[in-house]
């Protein structure tokens, strides 16, 4: 019998709606539900969840050079905060090598992204993944905040479409066949309904649909089936709202089951109509937006104490990610 794994992604028009909160968020009430979620912060544009969070790298196997071995299998042994924020220091000071440790998401995507499938075939996303420092069974695979890093990533950016979500098929693809209690991936993409942001959720109306197109993994009828939610999420402000109403209202056939998520919500749903006008407004289904409380004790502390204290407020979010999504 096959195993399916849900793909969780968490898109936004701008940054600073808490796009990443939420995705943490998801996976950590996936944790205590029982399940055995990975986050993967492809958010590639200069943030990242190992510096917003206290997360400990994998001591990975490292080639002649000292750059990290992608292809060796995980040695089980993590690095203290510690020496995760030495290792941080001594990647950005040296101006000649990429990849060298911590591992990165940046390092998984480079071989494919650089030369393609063919340097790509043994891959062990296994080995790269992070865990918190009060380790609560959700584990992690941060992007880069350096800034080589980033400039790299950003050049990446200009890539033909369906490179990003070959890269990231393959990666998902890899990690599903490695990891055998794998049952979530999270995937916070960068902000921005363009390139890989809109490619990422194709991949998730693609799942909710008939599947993947010819040349990619069979996810629907493979030894591991998957399937998907999407969340575009926003704040109630004028200046995030309206840009998401517009892309909902010009988008909304390719949207079909993909929520809003209305964070920080303290007042009543905007009214689409009154934002956009009678034509464009129409064509939003408000049963699509979801309201998440201004949760500041919790979701507002994330990022200042290191880490995502799962209350009883937090708690009250679980149905939201574990409901069964609505057929598109």
């Amino acid at each position: 019998m096959a195993r399916n794994i849900t793909l969780h992604v968490f898109c936004s028009v701008k940054g600073g709606v808490g796009k990443s909160t939420l995705a943490v968020a998801c996976a950590k009430l996936l944790a205590k539900s029982g399940r055995q979620p990975l986050v993967i912060d492809a958010d590639l544009t200069g943030t990242s969840l190992a510096d917003g969070m206290r997360l400990c790298a994998p001591q990975t196997t490292l080639r002649a050079d000292g750059t990290v071995d992608v292809e060796a299998p995980p040695t089980g042994v993590f690095f203290s905060r510690a020496e995760v924020e030495r290792l941080r220091r001594a990647r950005r000071d040296n101006p000649t090598k990429k990849g060298l440790p911590p591992p990165y998401l940046n390092d998984a995507l480079r071989p494919y992204l650089e030369s393609k499938v063919e340097k790509y075939v043994g891959l062990r996303v296994d080995a790269l993944m992070w865990r918190e420092e009060d380790d609560d069974n959700v584990w992690f695979l941060p992007s880069s905040a350096l800034q080589r890093d980033v400039g790299e990533s950003l050049g990446w950016f200009g890539l033909a479409p369906y490179d990003w979500m070959g890269a990231m098929t393959l990666i998902l693809n890899k990690v599903s066949l490695q990891w055998p209690e794998l049952t979530d991936v999270v995937l916070d993409v960068p902000p921005g309904l363009f390139g890989f942001g809109q490619q990422m959720l194709m991949l998730a109306r693609l799942l909710m649909g008939s599947g993947l197109p010819e040349g990619y993994p069979d996810w629907k009828n493979g030894p591991v089936t998957w399937s998907a939610r999407a969340f575009l999420v926003t704040t109630s402000d004028a200046n995030d709202i309206l840009p998401v109403y517009e892309y909902m209202a010009q988008n909304a056939t390719e949207l079909l089951g993909v929520r809003v998520l209305l964070n920080k919500s303290t007042t009543v749903i905007p009214s689409p109509t009154a934002v956009l006008g009678p034509m464009l407004g129409a064509q939003i289904d408000l049963r699509r937006v979801v309201q998440v409380p201004l949760l500041m004790p919790t979701l507002g502390r994330i990022f200042v104490d290191g880490t995502l204290r799962i209350d009883d407020a937090l708690k009250g979010l679980t149905p939201l990610f574990n409901a069964p999504e609505e057929a598109p």
